[in-house]
């Protein structure tokens, strides 16, 4: 709305394996390295979407995040 483009997706390698059931698109907050943020108290670098045909990633997974 404002002119302005997206940015470009960052590409990151996860901490640790993501879950997230089937059927369901999940928005994961990441923080520092690639790490799943379990909570609220820490701060949120980039989020990642899983599909809802995916179940998650394994740690050390290449994907690509966006900003929050």
């Amino acid at each position: 709305m404002t002119g302005r483009s997206a940015p470009p997706p960052r590409r990151l390698a996860l901490g640790r394996k993501v879950a997230s059931p089937i059927g369901f698109t999940g928005v994961v907050p990441l923080g520092p390295g690639g790490m799943p943020q379990d909570s609220a108290l820490t701060a949120v670098e980039a989020l990642l979407i899983v599909p809802p045909g995916l179940e998650g990633y394994d740690a050390g997974t290449q994907i690509e995040a966006c900003d929050p």
